[in-house]
């Protein structure tokens, strides 16, 4: 699957203008709006009426919708909930004819807007309420916005920050000396760490000058920090602005600083590896690296008995290792791999580090291989199995956390 074209300056005018949250908030009221205006004009009176109510809730909750973009669904007002409920009670009673006079209704409704007003100003200016950092980057394209930018500290801990919406894919310290530290989920004592490690140690490894790594999803580049002299590291990443962005070293440079050799491949990484596979060339990796999720989002499609079967077509006989980052707030993955990893015989193992909240983040790693995994903590004897995922079955429910 090829990628969108990207543009930097892009010619339509939504693309250009609309790279926030907020953007989402007036589309939807937009769109309200003219098909309730043009309802009012073709449809019959009973319509008419429907479609008035509908216009004012959708006029009365925008301030609402304004603060909760701002604010954020963590950081809105305490009496958010009781704003809706006394706004959607007065459009009851202006909209029932009966319960008021046409008179009333029409001197209600500057009343109804100097409310809407006042509870904006109010909510916005409460308590804990902060401005949205400043974007020292933000382009969009057909994937979404990606912002860069500063993250809050000084000296050794200012760092840089890659966002796509509220969801974050990477940070790198600015310092000269901490530059090339990885960070966040890929931070030392992580999963990530000691599937390089193992690596590093196979058998495999000896008759060649570095190791060779590939990459499913790029983020800012921080698994380069790893990279030696003589590796090689391979990225698949499908949005072409992740690519750019993380390739200026004006913002982030994991990968021009790396020791290995960096290759980007741009294109969904599953459909890349298969194409690759196709054309008879196996890229022999010793480590394969799944970190294409994005926040607690699950990307179905590479998890599959299908998508594994790529992957360990593309990994060294006979103990190349793939690692798969599982950090998820409300789903356990675990069993999804482990349920793979039992269809194709190979060994798994579980690693889970926690962070500290500066540097590093809490991470969740499962780590497989046709051969043994030695020196690997985690226990799965007890964890509850479930259906492998298909390309034509998948189960969330079976994997919420309890």
């Amino acid at each position: 699957m090829n990628a969108p074209a990207q543009h930097r300056f892009p010619p339509a005018a939504a693309p250009f203008s609309f790279t926030t949250f907020l953007s989402a908030f007036l589309l939807f009221w937009t769109d309200g709006a003219i098909g309730s205006i043009a309802m009012q004009i073709t449809g019959s009176i009973a319509v008419r009426r429907r479609c008035r109510f509908f216009f004012l809730a959708a006029a009365a909750l925008l301030p609402e919708a304004i603060v909760l973009a701002v604010r954020g669904p963590r950081r809105r007002s305490d009496h958010f909930s009781l704003f809706i409920a006394a706004d959607l009670l007065l459009l009851v009673f202006l909209n029932r004819k009966r319960a008021a006079p046409e008179a009333a209704r029409r001197k209600a409704v500057p009343v109804c807007a100097a409310a809407a007003l006042a509870v904006t100003a109010i909510a916005l200016s409460g308590a804990g309420f902060s401005r949205p950092k400043q974007a020292l980057e933000r382009v969009r394209n057909f994937y979404g916005t990606l912002s860069v930018l500063p993250r809050a500290g000084d000296g050794e801990t200012a760092a840089l920050t890659l966002a796509h919406g509220r969801i974050k894919h990477g940070f790198q310290l600015r310092s000269a000396a901490y530059r090339r530290t990885p960070t966040a989920y890929y931070a030392s004592g992580s999963g990530l760490e000691r599937a390089f490690q193992l690596a590093s140690s196979g058998s495999g490894t000896a008759n060649r000058a570095g190791l060779r790594v590939g990459a499913v999803g790029l983020g800012v580049g921080t698994i380069a920090a790893y990279g030696r002299p003589g590796d090689s590291i391979r990225f698949y990443e499908i949005n072409p602005q992740v690519i750019a962005i993380a390739s200026n070293p004006a913002y982030f440079t994991y990968l021009s600083d790396s020791r290995a050799a960096i290759e980007l491949a741009p294109g969904d990484g599953r459909l890349s590896l298969e194409r690759e596979a196709a054309s008879g060339s196996s890229q022999d990796f010793d480590l394969l690296v799944l970190d294409a999720f994005s926040g607690d989002a699950v990307p179905v499609h590479l998890l599959t008995r299908e998508a594994f079967a790529v992957y360990l077509g593309h990994l060294r006989q006979p103990d190349g290792i793939l690692a798969v980052h599982i950090t998820n707030t409300y789903l356990d993955l675990r069993p999804v791999v482990v349920a793979a990893a039992e269809n194709y015989g190979l060994h798994a193992a579980w690693i889970q580090a926690a962070g500290d909240g500066r540097i590093s983040s809490d991470s969740e790693w499962m780590l497989l291989s046709r051969g043994q995994l030695p020196g690997v903590s985690g226990e799965l004897a007890r964890l509850r199995r479930v259906r492998p995922w298909t390309d034509d079955y998948s189960n969330l429910l079976d994997i919420l956390r309890k």
